[in-house]
């Protein structure tokens, strides 16, 4: 008990707010289930937006939940949005992903992102709002975003896949 007279109460609260902020966060995709096939959602462009919804225990002061697609073969990856909410209370948060055109497998990625990683991924999104379509997509999840989440899916073949590549693809 000396040992822990010796510290002080306020060096004990110091030591226990550490490590309540190392422990791991539960962070999840909810919608869409892995393995599922994407309910389109709300057209956009030459497909649909996706609905992404999940939970996230705590979020860093100045971080992000911003959602990737990601190719499961190469990993290359392709920034989208940044969650439209997080709700501390409930811990939920919701984002939308543009797979582009179907029908494939895609992995889509949530993670939470500092600072610097939010700048690179905003600079890609407006990059492909301003119609360069042929800009090169990420190599990888910035390795900065240690807390993801992923859920592998099925984008479907859709009315604009059929118009412009016919019905066999």
């Amino acid at each position: 008990m000396p040992f822990l007279e010796s510290i002080g109460l306020k060096a004990i609260e110091e030591i226990l707010h550490r490590l309540f902020e190392l422990r791991p966060r539960r962070f999840v995709i909810k919608v869409p289930e892995s393995g599922h096939t994407l309910t389109p959602g709300q057209p956009y462009k030459e497909g649909y937006l996706y609905p992404v919804q999940g939970e996230l225990s705590r979020l860093t002061p100045g971080h992000e939940i911003w959602m990737l697609t990601q190719n499961i073969t190469t990993h290359e990856a392709w920034p989208q949005s940044p969650a439209t909410g997080y709700a501390p209370e409930s811990h939920v948060w919701n984002g939308t992903v543009y797979p582009g055109p179907g029908p494939k497998k895609i992995r889509i990625v949530a993670v939470v992102a500092p600072p610097t990683s939010q700048m690179l991924f905003r600079y890609y999104k407006n990059l492909y709002s301003v119609g360069a379509q042929k800009a090169p997509p990420l190599p990888d999840i910035p390795l900065e975003c240690r807390v993801t989440a992923c859920v592998d899916v099925n984008v479907p073949k859709t009315e604009y896949d059929v118009m412009k590549h016919g019905t066999g693809r």
